[in-house]
């Protein structure tokens, strides 16, 4: 209720505009002015077609297409409305919904022959193409063999008047350029569609047979197969056996392979009783890749028969000279045949070669002769032998390796470190059987174990007449007897107290050593012959 003691100030007027709503009175309520008067669009462009916005308009933001429709469809059947209802599908054009769609129908075609004493007409069949994104036919017509006619494209993708998918069905005429075409096939995805459209397809009928083509039969395709005569009628040779070709997988030895089998494919021409030879080239196995090792050409069973009286020198041999010439008959899997002097072993034919002597030669049996050779191993390159120029580690490197790389020799990482800096010192005299002169002269060995090097001292002596010094400088030395290409060099387990080593043909004897190599011997003993650790002991009791 109105109290007349309440006093309304600026402050609560402000605060009650903001707490309640107040109706759009004069001067009540100052609204914000607009910016934008305009109305938006009520439709937008999807695939080139306009289509109503999802959203209302701006007089009406919250309403919506689907909940109208659903508060449409519930008013009029009530409330068997319910969840199940199927949701809207989203527009798609028909250029889209149909795209690569195309029904496919056979039809032919009376055509009437003018000026013709054989015939009246012809028959020509045809494939026609309906797009049903476009509603274009296009209109082609196979290929036939030998019909005398050109084929391909009879009409191009375009726009036909009259001619509507509704109206196309099996076992109806239509009207193309003024040509009448009669539907007689069609095929399961074409009559899929037209069955889903409400539409009953006809039955499949047996289109006409050309009467030319009819006429070509027996020459063309003949089902009996007739005896030849002696004068074989070369016309029919051509229409029947043309592009007939036999061809047969055969090997021949050629004397420069030696002895070893080649592949080569023989081709018989039935239309002209010529041969043609083409060698099979396989991966890496040497020979040119020539194409063809016969040309085309009659063979002759003997190609050296010939009259004596013939002057081969300056003519050539022709069918009047030769007339025994190899057939059908000389071929099989199995048989060896000659051509100019060369013998072919047919091992296998084709598919078409089969089926011809089985209709012509009632042969039943085409096993396959089993031909295949295993590839020789490959020739051991030889070594050549040592010239003495280098180490012969180097030059065997350079007969192995295209990019040869230093020598090891002896050397090894771990005995280099292992032995580093140890040098094996024994005292020598030479074989006095061998070197009676060198008697009395005394040398030093001394072995290198870091890799095995050996180098020969004499010590210098007063009054001797020998000048002395160091005899061979440090190197490897061959064994006695090793191969000279392979040598095997001496080792720590050669020398020893007692032992006779051959370095350069001069043989030494061992009678004496340092501590040091009494020390290596104890700790290696692995490979020393029996008896020279405790020899090499006896030095220094």
């Amino acid at each position: 209720p109105f109290r007349p003691d309440y006093v309304f100030s600026s402050d609560r007027v402000l605060l009650l505009q903001a707490t309640m709503p107040i109706p759009f009175l004069g001067g009540g309520v100052n609204p914000e002015p607009k910016e934008h008067y305009g109305r938006k669009a009520t439709f937008t462009e999807t695939n080139g077609y306009s289509v109503p916005k999802p959203g209302g308009t701006v007089d009406d933001p919250g309403v919506d297409e689907a909940d109208l429709g659903l508060a449409t469809l519930r008013m009029t059947y009530g409330d068997r409305i319910g969840t199940g209802m199927k949701k809207t599908q989203p527009f798609r054009p028909d250029y889209v919904k149909l795209d690569k769609q195309v029904l496919f129908f056979k039809a032919f075609m009376k055509q009437t022959v003018h000026e013709s004493s054989t015939e009246r007409y012809r028959v020509r069949y045809f494939n026609l193409y309906y797009y049903l994104e476009d509603d274009t036919v296009a209109i082609a017509e196979p290929e036939i063999e030998n019909s005398g006619m050109p084929h391909g494209p009879f009409i191009k993708r375009s726009v036909l008047d009259g001619v509507h998918w509704t109206k196309l069905n099996v076992g109806a005429n239509i009207s193309v350029n003024s040509k009448v075409l009669r539907l007689y096939d069609t095929n399961s995805s074409t009559s899929t569609f037209l069955q889903s459209e409400g539409i009953v397809v006809g039955a499949v009928e047996v289109p006409p047979l050309d009467p030319y083509t009819k006429s070509r039969q027996v020459t063309d395709h003949p089902n009996i197969i007739h005896e030849t005569p002696s004068e074989f009628d070369r016309l029919k040779q051509f229409l029947v056996l043309d592009r007939k070709v036999l061809r047969f997988n055969t090997t021949w030895e050629d004397p420069n392979t030696a002895e070893r089998r080649l592949k080569a494919e023989v081709f018989y021409f039935l239309v002209d009783d010529s041969v043609e030879v083409r060698e099979v080239h396989e991966k890496n196995d040497g020979r040119d890749p020539f194409p063809v090792l016969l040309r085309r050409q009659k063979v002759p069973r003997n190609h050296r028969s010939m009259p004596l009286d013939f002057p081969s020198g300056v003519l050539e041999l022709s069918d009047v000279e030769l007339r025994d010439f190899v057939n059908p008959a000389d071929f099989a899997i199995g048989k060896e045949v000659g051509i100019f002097g060369r013998t072919f072993f047919v091992y296998d034919m084709d598919e078409f070669s089969r089926t011809f002597y089985r209709r012509n030669f009632d042969v039943a049996d085409f096993t396959p002769v089993e031909v295949s050779e295993p590839m020789p191993p490959p020739a051991e390159p030889e070594i050549p032998p040592y010239t003495g120029l280098g180490s012969p580690e180097d030059s065997w490197l350079s007969c192995v390796m295209i990019d040869p790389k230093a020598p090891a020799g002896q050397k090894s990482l771990l005995q280099l470190l292992k032995h580093d800096n140890k040098v094996l010192r024994f005292v020598s005299t030479l074989d006095s059987a061998r070197h009676p002169d060198d008697d009395g002269r005394t040398f030093i060995l001394s072995l290198r174990l870091a890799d095995d090097y050996v180098s020969v001292f004499e010590p210098p002596v007063q009054n001797s007449g020998i000048q002395g010094g160091t005899l061979l400088s440090y190197q490897l030395v061959n064994k006695l007897g090793c191969n000279p290409d392979k040598p095997i060099y001496l080792k720590p387990i050669d020398f020893y107290v007692g032992a006779q080593v051959e370095i350069f043909s001069r043989l030494y004897t061992i009678s004496g050593c340092d501590r040091a190599v009494l020390n290596f011997m104890e700790v290696n003993p692995q490979g020393y012959p029996q008896g020279a650790l405790e020899a090499t002991r006896a030095t220094f009791a």
